[in-house]
């Protein structure tokens, strides 16, 4: 990589964290604005990415029971993808509440 595709990269990334916390603040916002609104749409936003984990570890697990090729070019992107379910658990106690 060159140095100026570096500086342009963490350029992005700290625009994209700006971003993200900027949304969180204004989801924070709406927890205690609309309270009811809030929980609606985090259970949603939730299972949507609860569903992405777990279709990344069945995937992952055909894979592994079936053998052949055909998983390898994707492995990688599945595991990172099943790899966040440890997170969406701790993301899943307010849902318990």
């Amino acid at each position: 990589m060159t140095e100026e595709f570096r500086l342009r990269l963490n350029r992005f990334q700290l625009g994209c964290l700006v971003v993200g916390l900027v949304a969180l603040g204004f989801s924070a916002l709406g927890a205690f604005v609309e309270r009811r609104q809030f929980f609606f749409s985090y259970l949603f936003g939730w299972v949507f990415w609860v569903g992405l984990s777990m279709g990344c570890l069945l995937a992952a697990m055909i894979h592994q029971l079936t053998g052949g090729r055909w998983g390898y070019p994707t492995r990688r992107f599945l595991e990172a993808g099943f790899l966040v379910l440890p997170l969406m658990g701790v993301l899943a106690i307010p849902i318990l509440f």
